[in-house]
C-alpha cells in the first residue's frame, strides 16, 4: 500500500493503465475462446442438420432440403 502512496500521479496512470490493459485482454480472450465454442457448436448442429436432410429426402425431388433444415434449427432453437 505505501508502494501507492509513493507513486507520482504519471506512475499512478501507468499503474492503472497497465492493470485495465492486463483487464481487457483477459476478457477479450475469454470472449473470443466463448465465442469461438459456440460457432463451432453452431457448425456442428448445421452440418448434422445437413447430413440428415440429404439421407432422408436425398431420393425425393418434391422435398425442399433447405427448408428441413430450417425446420430442425427452428426447433432447436424453440427448445431452448
Amino acid at each position: 500500500m505505501n508502494d501507492l502512496l509513493d507513486m507520482t500521479d504519471d506512475q499512478l496512470n501507468e499503474f492503472i493503465k497497465d492493470g485495465t490493459d492486463k483487464v481487457v485482454s483477459s476478457v477479450s480472450a475469454s470472449y473470443n475462446t466463448l465465442i469461438t465454442r459456440h460457432a463451432n457448436t453452431a457448425i456442428q448442429k448445421l452440418t448434422t442438420l445437413c447430413n440428415n436432410a440429404i439421407e432422408k429426402y436425398a431420393s425425393d425431388p418434391a422435398v425442399n432440403m433447405a427448408d428441413e433444415v430450417t425446420k430442425g434449427l427452428d426447433d432447436r432453437q424453440s427448445r431452448r
